[in-house]
């Protein structure tokens, strides 16, 4: 039973102070959802005994009696079998709805946990996201049901089927010879428990094989789809699919054996209870009365000894899918106290991940825009486990409205400082200033001013709208904010030339769109809020010679009204950059513009050089 204590720990820990109150009024009503078994036992046993006149005179049957009044044969069964049902009826009616209660308050701590866990993830810093990946957290999230559902609701119906045994046997012991009761209930319960305690390793053997074919279908997936242009030139299909189905087989035959170990309980309770009943006659039949005289008791005790089989089978399979849950959710618990510690109700938070838990509002009097100038004063940061620091006391300057220039050898810093200026990730020292605020506390206020473009543009299989304002709900998109942003990035022309316009679906990962055209999409994506500051990032890396320069034409004419960071490899996008800042070793190393850094910057040169610039 401890893995059902263990579940029950982690289950609390995950409860508000309003969840705890709901659970123990669930422990309310399971003690009375067995006093209504208790009552059917009762009333069942009154029953049979006021019906065959052998009863012991108890006042269960007394009150049958009295309701049959001096009604006989057929009317008195009929008169007294309708408080029973109705005994039945309550009984059936609480046991459902308590079923259906700790099944709801299950599967809504599960929506909290999901969102707590999602929100943490998107919140997570860049630099802990980047370090952990997201092959984990996709994991983690997709299995938070199955924890749930296997692990948390399995614990909850053990209670309630504890709950139906203890009342049961409790009853029994005042309405049947207590040896009778206590050496049946003994052979059940050692039964189930010498089952569970063999079965324990297998369990969980069984368990973790589930998740690392869970894993690793996923993995395959991920790889098929991915690389699926790769695995066809190469003639790989066969491969791919021959170590998917391998990895199919080996869940499929863990989940059929899990299955089949569940299953093993009820035959065998069955068997108990009917050699039980067996012997019960025997032993009955050769008792003064005989049959006659036992047939009240084994009525009530067959009836009773189904309804605790049942119950001790289910409880036994809730065990098993426990332990077979057990490695998720020693994953889940561990994942929520790194990414949502706060829902961990009375547990010492570690200090949050979180990029925005110091967000405060703006002063009064402040209005968040860039007015004047961005400033970087001092600035180091060093990534988790590494040695050196990726940025070394960097201090810069970038005017509103100025076309600003990083470049430097791949590994240099140049994309750092542009997170950190973005705020996307905290220097370990130094600070970074709008207009003499602090970036870093009023985050929610400055990433209101950012635009992006990256190198690796993600397309969502969604429509041209709903890219363009990626992450919007659809009812809050504004088309003419939409399509003031494609005739900004240079793509409404083209937009306007298909059937559906804004309604155009892009397909799976842009499809429908040549390089260029992602490109300009995501431009017109970073546009679509009207941010003050536009950050580049290797934006023409992946571009072919004419359409890099179409890109770069769109990125130079958005240079005046907008102010523009550029990170680049190829030099000839940093042409029209009103000052350029050559990023090496995590320190800027040399600035000017591209001119003045062509004749007194080696470094600068050496990059240009290998462009063949002028």
């Amino acid at each position: 039973m401890y893995i059902l204590l263990e579940t029950l720990a982690d289950l609390w820990r995950l409860l508000d102070r309003r969840g705890r109150v709901l659970a123990l009024g669930l422990v309310v009503l399971l003690i009375i959802t067995g006093m209504f078994e208790m009552g059917a036992i009762v009333f069942l046993f009154g029953y049979i005994g006021a019906l065959s006149e052998t009863g012991s005179g108890n006042p269960v049957e007394d009150l049958y009696r009295g309701i049959g009044g001096g009604l006989e044969g057929r009317a008195f069964a009929l008169a007294a079998g309708v408080l029973l049902l109705f005994v039945f009826l309550m009984k059936n009616v609480t046991g459902l709805l308590t079923s259906f209660l700790l099944l709801r308050f299950s599967m809504k701590r599960f929506e909290r946990v999901s969102e707590a866990l999602y929100a943490g993830y998107l919140g997570t810093r860049l630099e802990l996201w980047q370090q952990k990946g997201t092959a984990g957290a996709r994991q983690v999230l997709a299995s938070a049901g199955i924890v749930f559902r296997g692990s948390f609701n399995a614990a909850l119906s053990a209670l309630s089927d504890i709950a139906i045994i203890v009342t049961i046997l409790l009853t029994l012991l005042f309405v049947l010879d207590a040896r009778f009761v206590l050496i049946g209930g003994l052979v059940i319960g050692l039964g189930g428990y010498s089952f569970v305690m063999l079965t324990r390793s297998l369990s969980e053997t069984l368990g973790r094989r589930q998740l690392e074919a869970q894993k690793t279908t996923q993995m395959l997936m991920q790889e098929g789809f991915g690389g699926l242009i790769d695995i066809r030139l190469g003639d790989r299909r066969e491969t791919m699919v021959s170590r998917y189905v391998s990895a199919v087989r080996g869940f499929t035959l863990a989940d059929r054996r899990s299955a089949g170990l569940r299953s093993v309980p009820r035959a065998a309770n069955e068997v108990l209870l009917a050699t039980g009943i067996v012997m019960a006659a025997v032993y009955f039949a050769g008792r003064p009365g005989g049959m006659q005289a036992a047939l009240p008791t084994l009525a009530v005790a067959g009836f009773a000894g189904l309804r605790v089989t049942a119950a001790v089978s289910r409880l036994t399979a809730a065990l098993q899918q426990m332990r077979e849950r057990r490695e998720e959710r020693r994953l889940m618990m561990t994942a929520i106290r790194e990414t949502a510690p706060a829902i961990l109700l009375g547990e010492a938070a570690t200090s949050p991940d979180d990029y925005l838990h110091e967000d405060r509002p703006l002063p009064a009097g402040v209005s968040g825009r860039l007015e004047d100038r961005i400033a970087v004063d001092d600035v180091s940061f060093t990534y988790p486990d590494a040695d050196l620091p990726a940025i070394d006391h960097v201090s810069l300057e970038i005017p509103r409205g100025h076309f600003v220039g990083f470049c430097g050898p791949s590994g240099g810093g140049k994309s750092t400082l542009a997170r950190l200026i973005m705020g996307l990730i905290r220097p370990d020292t130094g600070t970074i200033r709008c207009d003499g605020w602090d970036i870093f506390r009023h985050l929610r206020a400055w990433h209101a001013n950012i635009g992006h473009v990256g190198q690796t543009v993600y397309i969502a299989p969604r429509n041209v709208r709903e890219n363009v304002a990626f992450g919007y709900e659809p009812r809050e998109i504004n088309d003419q904010a939409v399509w003031r942003a494609l005739e900004l990035a240079r793509l409404g022309d083209f937009i306007r030339q298909q059937p559906d316009g804004l309604a155009t679906h892009l397909g799976e990962d842009g499809v429908k769109l040549s390089g260029g055209q992602r490109q300009r999409l995501s431009i017109a994506r970073a546009l679509y809020h009207d941010p003050d500051v536009l950050v580049f990032d290797e934006a023409t890396a992946a571009l072919d010679t004419v359409t890099e320069a179409e890109v770069t034409g769109a990125i130079a004419r958005l240079s005046g009204a907008k102010t523009v960071i550029a990170i680049a490899h190829r030099l000839s996008t940093l042409r029209g950059c009103d000052r350029i800042h050559v990023v090496d070793g995590g320190r800027i190393v040399a600035e000017g513009t591209y001119r003045e850094l062509e004749r007194t910057s080696p470094e600068f040169r050496k990059l240009t050089g290998g462009e063949g610039d002028p």
